[in-house]
């Protein structure tokens, strides 16, 4: 009789990890019972072993629905690298191309599909999904799924569908990174996850110092950014909000005699993946990105993480911060906020979910009124830049206020490593010296 592999021993075989970081064992031990479960692991926590392990262990094939379908190809790729027979489904893929990876699936020669969620709406797919054998359904960024998440996509609605097509009791798992207890509980309502497993970790990174520099209408924001970057060990990355704010940082810096480079969408194939190349094997690189970049890349040391301003919402500010000091070793997230964020922020509002104006406006308060779902977004885009705004402008501790975001609550009234509890010449002694 074969006996059923450790899941720690797969580990170590396949991907190399001594043992499972927190969070990870509980919620595989619960997909191979065949429980639902959510798990909110911080950025860098490795969501992705969270199915892996049992992509290996459960047979058949388990199904990823992920937005990230511009990472699909890396994401496949290290698969493959950790003998995990891995391939994706995406737009992207020729005919000839998605009817080899249909007829591997098939064969179940897969242990792993990935597939972006707008693929489950049709018709093709949900009828070659029945012919599948699809043991684990894994949800990854599952706060797209919630209205009050930071990056709702209407496709992900349709996954709760797909549960119907699948064999009955086929678990599910749902996995994010950034989700307030709000959130968490509309994505197990949204899922229809069945008496879920539910792993949330501390969002607390004790290694990340926090700072936010205020500014007045009109200040050059660039002399700080490169007084900042300057003369700092490990690699740097400054985010900023558009393709040419991204060029016109990147191009300040090199005048000054910083090797910087920068990333963005718009930029070709062969240059984003020259850059991202760059980014992992250099020893000290600064990139300038809009928040295209930072998804799937891997760098342990990255020192210093600037944002030219601050994110539309503190889930996505959090998300692109905390790919600091993935290594444990003191780092920095530092920000710059003025009056004019506010009035980004606000015409973007404007310009994805416009506000209600004349006769609509008045329908809309009369009583009994239901708000339609662009109303719904434009207050929940609301309420995030409010949050976004109180964080830029606080005057107490500002870990404790992301903590108090995603439902935590210190005992300490202040952290020792933020701007606020320490001031700026101690948070850059904080990241100097080394000390936790």
């Amino acid at each position: 009789m074969t006996s059923t592999p450790d899941p720690r021993v797969l580990l170590q075989r396949h991907l190399g990890y001594p043992d499972f970081r927190p969070g990870q064992r509980p919620l595989i031990d619960a997909v191979l019972e065949g429980k639902d479960a959510l798990g909110v692991l911080p950025t860098g926590g490795g969501k992705s072993v969270c199915y892996q392990i049992p992509s290996l262990m459960l047979g058949g094939l388990t199904l990823v629905v992920t937005p990230l379908v511009s990472l699909m190809a890396d994401q496949v790729r290290r698969a493959r690298e950790a003998g995990i027979p891995g391939a994706a489904l995406h737009a992207g893929l020729d005919d000839d191309a998605r009817r080899h990876t249909e007829a591997a699936a098939q064969r179940g020669d897969l242990s792993l599909l990935l597939v972006a969620p707008e693929r489950l709406e049709g018709a093709a797919f949900r009828k070659l999904l029945r012919q599948l054998p699809v043991r684990l359904l894994t949800v990854d960024e599952a706060h797209c799924i919630a209205l009050w998440g930071h990056d709702f996509r209407p496709s992900y609605r349709k996954i709760a569908e797909i549960r119907s097509l699948l064999a009955p009791g086929t678990p599910v798992l749902a996995l994010t990174a950034t989700a307030t207890p709000r959130v968490q509980d509309e994505i197990i309502d949204s899922l229809a996850l069945r008496d879920p497993t539910r792993i949330t970790l501390s969002f607390d990174r004790p290694n990340l110092g926090w700072g936010v520099a205020m500014l007045s209408r009109g200040t050059r924001r660039l002399p700080l950014m490169r007084h900042w970057v300057r003369g700092r060990a490990g690699a740097r990355m400054i985010y900023a909000a558009s393709r040419r704010r991204v060029e016109w940082i990147r191009d300040a810096l090199r005048r000054t005699g910083l090797h910087a480079e920068g990333y963005h969408a718009g930029l070709s194939g062969a240059e984003r993946e020259r850059v991202q190349d760059w980014f992992l094997s250099a020893p000290a690189p600064v990139v300038v990105a809009t928040n295209a970049f930072g998804m799937g890349i891997d760098r342990p040391d990255v020192r210093l993480v600037i944002h030219d301003q601050l994110s539309g919402s503190l889930e996505d500010y959090y998300q692109e911060a905390g790919r600091a000091g993935r290594d444990g070793r003191p780092a920095l997230c530092l920000a710059l906020h003025g009056p004019e964020d506010a009035d980004i922020h606000r015409a973007f509002l404007d310009q994805t979910h416009p506000p209600l104006r004349g006769w609509a406006r008045i329908r809309a308060m009369l009583p009994g009124a239901a708000a339609s779902a662009s109303q719904l977004r434009r207050q929940v885009r609301q309420a995030q830049t409010a949050g976004v705004q109180r964080f830029g402008t606080a005057t107490s501790c500002r870990r404790n206020l992301l903590l108090a975001h995603f439902g935590e609550v210190r005992s300490s009234a202040g952290c020792g490593a933020c701007d606020r509890c320490i001031g700026w010449l101690r948070l850059f002694q904080f990241l100097d010296s080394g000390y936790l």
